[in-house]
């Protein structure tokens, strides 16, 4: 097992366990996982001289499955970044790329450069080209957490990119995908529309839905009151979900974010909620 036949080689037991175990990691796929809007969420990012790297990842009661992964060549300008901006520019790539998992749930990102905890923090003043990246991200709830290097698995990711050349550069592509996320409404959450559901109003019609005993103030609910029912604290109209009155506007914007026309507007809403009075959405 050796060129040099004076050097004894001794396999042991212990020898074919690791190199049958090695086979077997070298062998093994990694497979996704499907994702879950209520599991935790994270999204593991790294910056390397060449490129990007990052991974989604969800954690549930038998720990934690790979959602998707994700990868970018750095451009010519982006490789001048220095380490810091190089590692900031990972975490909005990042987000951008797993923006339909990420948009309107709370989730953490982490990364192995720890000037990134304060820099995406509350009170940070950093240069202008990362305090626009800052900007970009004001639509999402995040928190950024460090973690040593060691222990990060975008690592390789963030080396596997080609070294291939570019037409333009990060900021070139995404100027407008940057006023866009910017003027993009806030998605709601199931939290919020059951704490919005805590006003006057539908407590009164929650109440009557419980002891049947409908208040003056609330009869244009009592018209359908036999299709109403509540589900986690959320009012349903059949399988439409009755939208408080201060959520209302929130609605509306979320709804116009593709700029349809009203018309088309109300249509596909009315396919999903239902208001007070439906001629006024």
């Amino acid at each position: 097992m050796h060129k040099n036949a004076n050097i004894i080689t001794f396999w042991k037991k212990e020898h074919s366990t690791a190199f049958d175990e090695l086979k077997n990691c070298l062998s093994k796929i990694p497979t996704l996982g499907y994702y879950d809007p209520n599991d935790h969420t994270q999204a593991i990012t790294d910056a390397s001289p060449v490129g990007l790297g990052a991974v989604l990842i969800q954690y549930d009661d038998n720990g934690p499955r790979i959602i998707a992964f994700g990868n970018k060549s750095l451009t010519d300008i982006e490789k001048r970044y220095c380490q810091t901006e190089k590692e900031a520019l990972a975490l909005v790539w990042a987000i951008e790329h797993f923006h339909m998992y990420l948009y309107g749930k709370k989730f953490e990102l982490i990364t192995d450069h720890k000037p990134l905890e304060v820099i995406f923090g509350t009170r940070s003043k950093p240069c202008a080209r990362i305090e626009r990246w800052v900007l970009r991200l004001q639509a999402y709830d995040y928190k950024v957490i460090y973690k040593p290097g060691k222990s990060h698995i975008a690592d390789p990711l963030s080396r596997l990119c080609t070294t291939s050349i570019q037409n333009s550069s990060f900021e070139d592509e995404h100027h407008v995908n940057q006023i866009v996320q910017l003027a993009r409404p806030i998605a709601l959450s199931l939290k919020s529309i059951i704490e919005a559901s805590n006003d006057d109003e539908f407590k009164l019609v929650k109440d009557a839905l419980m002891n049947n005993a409908w208040d003056a103030s609330i009869n244009n609910y009592k018209l359908f009151q036999h299709e109403l029912w509540l589900h986690d604290g959320v009012l349903l109209r059949g399988n439409k979900m009755v939208i408080p009155t201060k959520l209302r506007k929130q609605v509306l914007a979320a709804a116009h974010e593709g700029h349809s026309s009203i018309v088309n507007m109300k249509a596909r809403l009315r396919t999903k909620v239902l208001a007070k009075n439906r001629q006024r959405l």
